[in-house]
């Protein structure tokens, strides 16, 4: 017993306090070697997160261009936005509601097929059962989402027929006489 524990002092004491696991590569690649968002892993995830959380923002943007040149009162800005957020919630509560049944497919199809022999069952159950509980919490949200925005879009699409569109002054124009 006391051997063992010499070795593996010895062996701590080898050990470094900090390990870097992902090392960038170095700037002097050529560029037939270099990838699509960089030689930098980390640059890359923070390049790759980065649009994810600038991606809701693009169809902002054609909303708020479309509400600037198109849209001249508050019942066509009502309609012009609460139809496409109704519409993107119907589609996003789709994918939200097959998100589940999807995954279970996708495990059953791609994954199980993939686990070695040698492992047992309770393994892949117990993997099984994670991912269906992040799937879950994760769609949990998604639906959530979804039905605030299809329900915002829907009250913006429905209250836009209870405004009244200022009529425009009839004037008689007589003919010109000659």
């Amino acid at each position: 017993m006391r051997q063992v524990q010499e070795q593996l002092n010895a062996a701590v004491s080898q050990l470094p306090d900090e390990v870097t696991l992902i090392k960038a590569t170095s700037p002097a690649v050529s560029p037939a070697d270099s990838q699509p968002l960089g030689n930098d892993p980390i640059n890359s995830i923070r390049m790759v997160r980065l649009i994810f959380l600038l991606s809701p923002l693009i169809p902002l943007g054609f909303l708020l261009l479309l509400t600037l040149f198109a849209v001249r009162s508050l019942k066509g800005w009502m309609r012009w936005w609460g139809i496409p957020f109704f519409f993107a919630g119907l589609i996003t509560l789709g994918l939200g509601i097959t998100l589940v049944p999807t995954m279970n497919w996708a495990w059953d199809t791609f994954v199980v097929s993939q686990i070695p022999a040698y492992f047992p069952s309770s393994v892949a159950g117990i993997g099984r059962v994670l991912v269906q509980n992040i799937v879950h919490a994760l769609s949990e949200g998604i639906i959530l989402q979804a039905v605030i925005l299809a329900l915002v879009g829907l009250a913006a699409w429905i209250g836009s027929s209870f405004i009244k569109t200022k009529a425009e002054p009839q004037t008689h124009v007589a003919p010109p006489t000659s």
